[in-house]
């Protein structure tokens, strides 16, 4: 489909929603958008959105359905100035930090605590690029339960990982001592290592300008 067609099916779609249905396209998966009263072949009359785009169920204020962004909750996440996200190359340069000296010669509850603040700084990376924080109450779970949200279902697992390493942590931190074992800061590590390769590998291709490379 030629670009001026693609951009006026976009906004012709807007007022002209029929049904909207999630297909594969290229071995991604897509909202399609078909379009009613559109001058395009039935092939071509449709648009293709990536599946974090949402059919609005209801009307707007202009009595139209047409599609979304799909957000994280209002209640639970708030929207972040985009001036803020400059914020994310210190939060990467703090995880740097962090892998150093969680491989330093203290106590292995510190090095599982610092270990672990560099995996919330992660997740944190995710929430800013995407324009979200959240709000303050249980920030450090929020921010955890936000992995999957932001990369898919395919990530549940490591937000239950990364919630039974808070819980850890919050144990080291205020209950007792030696709760983390050697064991454990290492898988940590490992883990935060493979996380930081995902997510800036994620911010190069989703969010290029935050991390100094062009679209």
């Amino acid at each position: 489909m030629a670009d001026g067609k693609k951009f006026y099916a976009t906004s012709f779609a807007l007022t002209k929603l029929t049904h909207g249905f999630i297909t594969t396209k290229k071995g991604a998966k897509c909202l399609v958008i078909p379009i009613a009263e559109n001058y395009l072949s039935e092939k071509e009359g449709a648009v293709y959105m990536q599946t974090d785009i949402c059919v609005r169920e209801e009307k707007d204020t202009n009595e139209n359905y047409g599609f979304v962004k799909q957000k994280l909750p209002s209640d639970i996440y708030k929207s972040m100035d985009k001036e803020a996200a400059k914020e994310i190359g210190d939060l990467l340069r703090i995880v740097e930090r962090d892998l150093q000296d969680a491989a330093g010669s203290i106590s292995a509850d510190w090095q599982f605590g610092i270990a672990y603040n560099a995996a919330l700084k992660l997740c944190t990376i995710l929430l800013y690029a995407s324009g979200y924080k959240p709000e303050k109450a249980l920030q450090h779970y929020r921010t955890i339960q936000a992995l999957p949200v932001i990369l898919g279902n395919t990530y549940k697992e490591d937000a239950k990982y990364l919630d039974t390493c808070r819980n850890k942590r919050n144990t080291v931190e205020y209950d007792y001592v030696g709760a983390a074992c050697a064991d454990d800061v290492d898988e940590l590590i490992d883990f935060v290592k493979e996380l930081r390769a995902t997510i800036i590998k994620w911010l190069e291709e989703k969010h290029p300008h935050l991390v100094g490379k062009k679209a």
